[in-house]
């Protein structure tokens, strides 16, 4: 095998690779990078089981071949200077990496000794915008728990029904209900729960199709096609609580404020409610909402202007839990609704109340 690529889009790929591949598994193959080069294009994938990416781009090939090398080749590749990069392997899969004035040698693997790994050559069951896609990610990935002990609230729940596409994310603490429109192709309802890993690595990039292919295998895996991207995650095999259930059909009170104004006021509270696990106080009157803290550090108090339609409300909040979806929703303002004085705060935007949603419940006081 023999090839010679551009080292910044080789770099780039590998560098996409590299976040899933193991530093440490049972299955030596795991720790490294599939490579895999016929007639000028370049292959690329890892996995960790769980999870994966295969990736191409073009090579010029002087010998057609495959080969699984350690992942510190995405760091050797981002140190040459070169614009190219000419990798040879031998027939003992030892690779030489040939630059102007440094030479690398890498021992590889049989490529034979990679798992066999999905490849998206069925039918298409959804699409969706990406910058849709990204941004309902966003804005529901954060609020998946990080307990193992909550198996099934450590993943989003999609719920597919129609053209629509709805996330669900919670902790048991907050949730976040994100809808959106799609294109579904297969016309199949769906529900399952899945894992934020491979999510969470797709939003970082920058894709420049408009549209992700989505399709669900026999092998209860999702595969996201995008780009010259595949991405692919096993699905939780966990039932999603219905915890939809917690969310008010009607509301006593609801509040309009400056999106930036409560993310400021926030900001300064969290500095003092952080030594007293985020306990803010909020009281809701007329037309301002004061927003009250205290700890062993001291105490803050700050006030809000607010439009105010429905009753008084006092309530203890987590003032961390109620910032973090204020970085995600678009537009200048926000609503916070509630239900009763022991009852949790929704949290909407003002313009598309219908299409997020977050709910914090509240702390006894």
């Amino acid at each position: 095998m023999k090839f010679l690529a551009e080292q910044s889009e080789m770099l780039f790929y590998l560098q996409a690779c590299m976040k899933v591949s193991p530093q440490r598994s049972t299955i030596p193959s795991l720790e490294g990078i599939y490579l895999c080069c016929v007639e000028n294009e370049m292959n690329i994938s890892a996995t960790n089981l769980e999870v994966g990416i295969r990736c191409k781009f073009p090579a010029h090939t002087e010998k057609d071949g495959a080969v699984v090398l350690p992942a510190k080749l995405g760091e050797i590749v981002r140190m040459i200077n070169d614009s190219k990069v000419e990798v040879e392997v031998e027939d003992n899969f030892k690779a030489l990496i040939n630059c102007s004035n440094v030479n690398f040698q890498l021992n590889g693997l049989n490529p034979l000794d990679f798992p066999e790994l999905p490849d998206f050559n069925k039918d298409i069951d959804w699409t969706i915008n990406t910058g849709l896609f990204k941004e309902m990610i966003r804005q529901t990935a954060f609020c998946v728990s990080s307990d193992e002990g909550k198996a099934p609230l450590t993943g989003i729940q999609f719920s597919v029904e129609k053209d629509v596409l709805t996330l669900t994310s919670s902790d048991s603490f907050r949730l976040s209900v994100k809808r959106g429109n799609i294109e579904n192709v297969s016309g199949k309802e769906m529900n399952f729960i899945l894992p934020v890993k491979i999510i969470n690595e797709m939003v970082k990039f920058n894709f420049s199709q408009e549209k992700i292919l989505v399709t669900l295998d026999e092998k209860n895996q999702i595969l996201f096609k995008v780009d010259n991207f595949l991405f692919f995650s096993k699905l939780l095999e966990e039932k999603y609580p219905a915890i939809e259930k917690v969310i008010p059909m009607e509301f006593n009170t609801t509040l309009t404020a400056l999106k930036n104004d409560l993310v400021g006021c926030l900001q300064r509270i969290i500095l003092i409610s952080e030594g007293n696990n985020f306990i803010t106080k909020i009281e809701v009157r007329d037309k301002t909402a004061v927003f009250l803290a205290n700890s062993e550090m001291g105490s803050v108090e700050e006030q809000v202007e607010i439009e105010k339609q429905g009753e008084d409300v006092d309530i203890y909040l987590n003032s961390r839990f109620l910032i973090e979806p204020l970085r995600y929703i678009e537009g200048d303002q926000v609503k916070l609704n509630f239900s009763e004085t022991n009852g949790p705060c929704v949290i909407t935007p003002f313009d598309e109340e219908d299409a997020y949603l977050y709910l914090v419940l509240p702390i006894k006081s």
